[in-house]
């Protein structure tokens, strides 16, 4: 169903919601009313505002590209997969850009919408294998709409950077998180644009980290800095625990078992009284080799170590 948005100087038509995934920093609300949303727990303020894409005609010319000339995809049903151009499609759905990951109605589309204060919303395109393509093609204005009832709504054309590669709009500077943003996205081969749904919510107080405490940074599923931590039998141990997505950190061998959110960094404190090495573990990231094997003799349920942890004796 297509409705009208009129404003003194503009009527547009507002189409039917896509398929949202929950990744990265966010996640997906539930599909309620008119829209499906993705939340976005904090402004993505480490996006640059000039990223530096690599497009290819080979992208160009799979399902979502600019040069693809085989058939429409199926929009429903097992056809979309068994389409020879659609193998190994839609196996990734990981945001490149630490932004809001959308797949299109289409099947052969995803996009990825990311907001931050100094860069604006930015809109990044990919065909259904999650490979950038050109944005230039691609037509799109928002509707931010404050939760404020003294902030005014904005109405913004997206429009492409001087390269083609991504749509963007500066929202303005006056809106107040928590807030959202309806982008409505005309892909070439629709008649009708799509809505995707931002919230941006409020920027959470900063946590205290604890005098002495071993900071533990997770970004995209990954540890930032070191990967081992090193202490001696019997140390008092304090991990601040921080996540830009929910996961659940297990520390083997001292059985201990944390759900980490990015508003809600977690603190660990125990004495370090068996000695090895033990990893460091997140059930809520992807493993691509289940067969390691960590030093403790553990094998981590087939999950792929964050960070090791060696207590070594007195």
């Amino acid at each position: 169903m297509i409705r009208q948005l009129h404003t003194s100087a503009l009527v547009v038509a507002i189409a039917v919601p896509a398929m949202v995934y929950s990744v990265g920093a966010l996640a997906a609300d539930a599909q309620k009313g008119h829209g499906a949303h993705k939340k976005m727990a904090k402004s993505a303020a480490s996006v640059t505002c000039a990223p530096k894409l690599q497009f290819t005609d080979a992208a160009e010319s799979r399902p979502g590209g600019a040069l693809y000339k085989g058939p429409p995809v199926a929009h429903h049903g097992k056809k979309t997969m068994q389409m020879p151009e659609m193998k190994g499609a839609h196996m990734d759905h990981s945001p490149r850009q630490g932004g809001a990951f959308f797949m299109a109605p289409d099947k052969m589309h995803h996009i990825e919408g990311v907001y931050s204060r100094k860069c604006g919303l930015q809109v990044f395109f990919y065909n259904a294998f999650t490979q950038p393509v050109r944005a230039d093609r691609f037509r799109a204005f928002v509707r931010v709409v404050p939760q404020k009832d003294d902030e005014p709504e904005i109405l913004r054309f997206l429009t492409p950077s001087k390269d083609g590669s991504v749509l963007k709009a500066s929202v303005g500077d006056n809106l107040t998180p928590p807030f959202d943003i309806e982008a409505y996205v005309k892909f070439p081969q629709s008649d009708e644009p799509q809505l995707f749904t931002i919230k941006i919510a409020a920027k959470p107080a900063l946590a205290k980290i604890p005098e002495g405490a071993i900071v533990v940074e997770i970004k995209n599923g990954t540890a930032v800095g070191k990967r081992v931590i090193r202490v001696k039998q019997g140390d008092k141990v304090v991990l601040h625990l921080t996540s830009d997505r929910e996961i659940t950190f297990h520390l083997h061998g001292y059985d201990i078992e944390r759900t980490v959110r990015p508003d809600r960094p977690v603190t660990l404190s125990f004495t370090a009284n068996a000695t090895g090495r033990f990893p460091v573990t997140s059930h809520g990231v992807a493993v691509a080799d289940t067969s390691t094997k960590n030093g403790s003799g553990h094998d981590g349920h087939g999950e792929k170590p964050l960070i090791y942890l060696e207590v070594h004796p007195k």
